[in-house]
């Protein structure tokens, strides 16, 4: 009796009673089962436990587990051989169908020899015991059990796991119902159990492949990898101590596997280990689950995966985060002396080796790339980057990668599955890697309703702090970059970044760029931003999306000559609109100058010869700077301005102003030298303001612009304003040669648009301008009059209306009394023929406009479409674009003056119509010609041509 009251004693005996019965049979055997069935006899019979341990004996009895109870804390001593993992299979509730459904797929797998436990958890421990009774022979195979208590749910399975085993033993807990493949499984949890023992930061395994998706597109994994959430539901291999830490953690048995193992992996900074996904060979979830089986690869893939898996080492593991970005942390020494790599779900870490949350800190990154790719491109292409920028381009240099397949709209769906299983191969130890799929929605030609920012910001995924990375790369699949990209970069923004307002930097060449001869890189600053291989500073995301919510729409993409129609992209307009942000925001770049920086893989180009380590780099302290047309300008540092003046860089050179503490003496120096007559700029705001004040009348102005070829235009003009008594002009001449000319004899009412002009005016370098006159619609000619909405705005914002007038214009009239109230804009019609509507083309040669906000508006809508397409299109027609199809009809109330008083060319000089008007015109516009010499000749013939009459040469006199 006092043997029988003790518990120890009791527990002592089963477990020799287990290993006596687990013996071969011999005298020693049979003497000691006999002296044991006494002792037995005498415990199993104590009154206090007769019940519980009577039902104990009959199951040790019916299956031979080697499992006792004690105290409701049973322990279970594996019988599983070494090196193999124990499996626990869960049915609650019990279900013979699904448990004969998986332990027959588990029968059928192979365990190179090992012996492998299976031990049912249940709610009906009855049921089990039977069930392993009448099916033991068909499972010969496996060393099946039963846990003795009946369980609730898997937190109380899992607490039933008390084992007499170590701490890191394996152990694997799957869910009744599910198939497992024959080989790949068992082959998946050994591995796992290999993998896991290497990786002090790795909960477990899950028996699943990650579902990943980007943009709702499925992304495949053909690697094995450690991901920061937990999928568990299905089936886990986890160790004794984090089986026994995860029960603990669930307080209620409502709380799922995967939520708890999510809560204790984030609280550890613990990771989850997955297997290949891609044609995944693990296991198979019912028909009823909503998962999707993984189980779709043939023998011979399977094959393939298997021994993939079998094959894998833990320091060639992938770790993932939350933001499903990829890392090698034990490819790369990311982290300081004395601090160890770790990934957690924020991201890699250093840490020190206590591994604890408050002694690791975020490693800091100078550089991201961002490669872009067209998913019907061929993979080859993006390869060929990422090699070129693995090798030779970065080097041992940390950087992180983001890639970006564009899909297109119009796809089926799975035109990215090469290009996503290509890239799910690579390994890129620089930083971490990440796979976006952006849906390349094609653009049409009428407006829609998406937001720009929307579909662009997909092109430029949210990085990091900008304190953790300074600049991202954006190259296109097929580029390759030189080896010296990154350190010019670095050199080039250090030395000129406080020189000039930069915003990045431009890795191919433009065409404005000569090749020169000698090994040397150096680089130019420049206003023109090209459109292939961006570098621009993180921090100028958030302000360049918020720019294209307030001033980009699909209609001004059209307007910068992209068109869904044709094929372009939202990945080519992002490279236009980027370029088109840096002007719009007065930023330079740095572009590479001398030895190429980069080039396209394409077979005319590959032999052109890439900078490299053997070239130098040479950065001069006054750098060379070019403006948006490659004409040299000078920058502040060069001390362009006079000494009393503040200086600052634009993109069309430096701008000179006052401060207010010494406006005096500084004015005196800006807007005139002793024996000098030194322009007014229009950017010179106060000079400007102090102009208008003189030569306005009544708040208005009459604005003409003017270049070298047509002075006499300009003055035959002015003589019959001033024949019909108007004298508020003012005008704005294009070169330096042009305002040396009128200014002599209109002086102050005469402007030069930039210092630039200026200053190479006030040197032996002075520009010839337009010395012929251009023709009309000619690149030259676009190029000018594509500024004049700039001209107009300055004046608009000092508050006056503005009467801007055509110089190839006669004024027979005072155009002022044929204006009528209430109007925002008063302009006149390009007219063909009687036939035409007024509204036809609205002519921009002649138009009156008040200084109102619409107005305003329209002025900059004009002016920045206009500089987005210089060179391309004529700028009226962009003018009566915008005007029709961008919403100012109806917000503008617009009149078009009468063709009675202000016909166009073709209907003045076509003496039919001329010879049927009841009055002569108040302003005859000499268009519809080309070339300025028979604009002359057509004046001439009308006699309007009055520069050449001697009797007003005073009205063109100095005064």
């Amino acid at each position: 009796p006092d043997l029988a009251l003790s518990s120890a004693f009791r527990l002592r005996f089963r477990q020799l009673w287990a290993r006596i019965m687990a013996r071969p049979i011999s005298f020693t055997t049979v003497s000691a089962c006999f002296i044991f069935m006494l002792c037995g006899y005498l415990l199993f019979t104590h009154p206090t436990d007769v019940e519980q341990d009577t039902t104990n004996v009959m199951m040790a009895r019916e299956t031979r587990p080697t499992v006792a109870s004690v105290e409701q804390e049973p322990i279970i001593e594996w019988t599983t051989s070494e090196g193999a993992v124990p499996i626990v299979l869960i049915s609650r509730p019990w279900s013979e169908a699904a448990i004969l459904t998986t332990l027959q797929s588990l029968a059928g797998m192979s365990t190179n020899g090992d012996t492998v436990a299976v031990h049912m958890a249940t709610d009906d421990v009855q049921a089990a015991s039977s069930f392993i009774k009448q099916q033991l022979a068909a499972f010969s195979g496996l060393n099946l059990q039963v846990l003795v208590n009946p369980i609730r749910s898997w937190h109380t399975a899992v607490d039933q796991l008390k084992v007499v085993a170590k701490d890191d033993q394996p152990v694997c807990v799957l869910m009744a119902g599910q198939e497992v493949h024959a080989d790949g499984f068992y082959a998946w949890i050994a591995q796992a159990a290999l993998l896991l023992s290497q990786h002090s930061f790795a909960v477990g395994a899950s028996l699943l492949p990650f579902q990943h998706e980007t943009h709702g597109v499925p992304l495949p994994h053909s690697h094995a990898f450690l991901h920061s959430e937990g999928q568990a539901e299905h089936g886990f291999i986890t160790t004794v101590s984090h089986w026994r830490s995860l029960a603990q953690s669930s307080p209620t048995a409502q709380t799922t596997l995967s939520n708890t193992l999510q809560g204790y992996a984030a609280s550890h900074q613990l990771l989850t280990l997955y297997p290949p996904g891609t044609k995944a060979c693990t296991l198979s979830i019912p028909q009823t689950d909503l998962h999707i089986s993984p189980l779709t690869g043939s023998d011979d893939s399977c094959a393939i995966w298997i021994n993939r898996v079998r094959k894998l080492r833990h320091d060639e593991l992938h770790v993932m985060d939350a933001a499903n970005r990829a890392w090698m942390p034990s490819s790369r020494n990311f982290c300081t002396a004395g601090r160890k790599a770790r990934v957690v779900a924020e991201g890699l870490v250093c840490c020190d080796d206590t591994a604890t949350r408050a002694s690791c800190t975020t490693p800091t990154r100078a550089w991201r790339v961002i490669l872009h790719a067209a998913c019907n491109d061929p993979p080859g292409m993006m390869v060929h980057t990422l090699k070129h920028l693995d090798s030779q381009t970065l080097g041992s240099q940390q950087a992180d990668l983001e890639v970006i397949l564009a899909a297109s709209a119009d796809g089926t769906g799975t035109e990215c599955d090469e290009s996503a299983q290509t890239l799910e191969r690579w390994r890129w130890p620089h930083g971490y890697f990440r796979v976006h799929i952006a849906q390349d929605r094609r653009l049409v030609a009428n407006r829609e309703t998406d937001n720009a920012a929307t579909l662009l910001s997909s092109l430029w995924p949210e990085g990091e702090e900008p304190t953790e990375v300074a600049r991202d790369i954006f190259v296109q699949a097929g580029l390759e970059l030189s080896s010296l990209t990154m350190r010019w970069v670095t050199s080039a923004f250090a030395k000129y970044s406080q020189v000039a307002p930069l915003a990045g930097a431009v890795l191919l060449p433009t065409k404005q760029q000569t090749l020169v001869s000698g090994a040397h890189l150096t680089a130019l600053i420049s206003a023109i931003a090209g459109e292939d291989g961006f570098v621009v500073d993180v921090t100028l995301r958030r302000s360049f999306l918020a720019w294209c919510r307030k001033d980009v729409s699909i209609s001004l993409l059209q307007d910068f000559g992209i068109d869904g129609r044709r094929g372009d992209s939202l990945g080519h307009a992002f490279r236009v609109l980027l370029a088109y942000y840096f002007k719009q925001n007065n930023k330079f770049t740095l572009q590479p100058s001398g030895l190429l920086l980069a080039r396209r893989y394409t077979f005319d180009s590959v032999s052109l010869v890439l900078a490299d380590a053997s070239h130098r780099l040479e950065l001069p302290v006054v750098p060379d700077a070019i403006d948006e047309n490659g004409d040299s300008i000078s920058l502040c540092m060069s001390d362009v301005c006079p000494s009393r003046s503040l200086c600052r860089d634009t993109l069309a050179g430096p701008m000179c102003s006052c401060a207010s503490s010494d406006q005096s003496s500084c004015m005196q120096q800006l807007t005139g030298l002793p024996g000098t007559d030194r322009p007014v700029l229009l950017t010179d705001t106060m000079g400007l303001g102090r102009l208008l004040q003189h030569v306005s009348r009544d708040g208005k102005v009459t604005m003409m612009t003017a270049s070298s070829g047509f002075v006499d235009f300009t003055l035959n003009l002015i003589i019959s304003m001033k024949k019909v008594g108007v004298d508020n002009f003012l005008i704005v001449a294009e070169d330096f040669a042009c305002y040396q000319r009128l200014n002599a004899k209109f002086p102050g009412r005469v402007v030069l648009p930039s210092l630039r002009m200026m200053m190479s005016g006030m040197t032996a370098d002075s520009e010839a301008g337009d010395s012929v006159g251009f023709s009309y619609a000619s690149k030259q000619y676009n190029e000018l009059v594509a500024r004049r909405p700039r001209y107009l705005l300055a004046v608009l914002e000092a508050g006056y209306d503005v009467l801007y007038t055509d110089t190839d214009t006669v004024w027979l009239e005072n155009p002022y009394n044929h204006f009528l109230p209430g109007y925002d804009l008063q302009i006149s019609s390009d007219k063909e023929d009687e036939t035409f509507s007024p509204w036809h083309m609205l002519c921009t040669g002649f138009m009156y406009m008040r200084s109102t906000d619409v107005v305003k508006s329209f002025m900059t809508t004009w002016r920045r479409d206009l500089e987005a397409a210089t060179g391309k299109a004529v700028n009226q027609y962009i003018f009566n674009n915008i005007f029709n199809k961008k919403g100012f009809a109806e917000t503008m109330k617009v009149r078009p003056l009468p063709d009675l008083k202000f016909p166009s060319g073709a209907l003045y000089f076509d003496s039919n119509w001329r010879n049927q008007q009841p009055e002569r015109p108040a302003v005859v516009h000499n268009n519809f010609i080309v070339g300025p010499e028979v604009k002359r000749q057509r004046f001439r013939n009308r006699n309007l041509w009055f520069v050449e009459d001697p009797a007003y040469s005073h009205m063109i006199q100095r005064s």
